[in-house]
């Protein structure tokens, strides 16, 4: 007869966060005028899409409000 398989039990790597959860996302204050860039909401009328993180923002994008160049902002915690 053939023996039986044990295959290993597998747990989710964090049981305590569902797996339909978003990812956090930050927030970016302009610390010029305090314009504030939310990556969970991006900014389309600029394009750029919902869920952008701050890091795949083009480099010369500008604050909407006072035209600060993105090394002006600041992260915040969402």
């Amino acid at each position: 007869s053939v023996p039986p398989v044990h295959l290993p039990t597998v747990r989710p790597a964090c049981p305590e966060t569902p797996m339909n959860t978003p990812l956090a996302t930050a927030t970016h204050l302009c610390t010029l005028c305090h314009f504030v860039y939310d990556e969970e909401v991006g900014r389309p009328e600029d394009g750029i899409e919902p869920g952008t993180p701050w890091a795949a923002v083009p480099e010369d994008w500008c604050c909407p409000e006072c035209g600060a160049g993105k090394d002006d902002f600041r992260r915040t915690d969402a």
